[in-house]
């Protein structure tokens, strides 16, 4: 089960620092957020994310399904 992350841990795992915010330039809405989070997933675990199981996610109700 996965543990709950404090206010300190998210800052120094997921804000976006150095040129990391430099490679966003260009995309707009959910592609630039993916490729954050696909940085960050790797800056943490040393390789791009396999499947939807290793980025939880969430969709909205008002989402398309797909």
């Amino acid at each position: 089960m996965a543990r709950t992350l404090d206010e300190d841990e998210l800052i120094e795992h997921w804000l976006l620092i150095g040129k990391e915010p430099d490679l966003l330039t260009g995309r707009t809405g959910p592609s630039k957020l993916a490729l954050a989070l696909w940085l960050k997933f790797f800056a943490q675990h040393g390789r791009f994310p396999r499947a939807a199981p290793n980025c939880r996610t969430r969709r909205s109700p008002s989402s398309p399904a797909r």
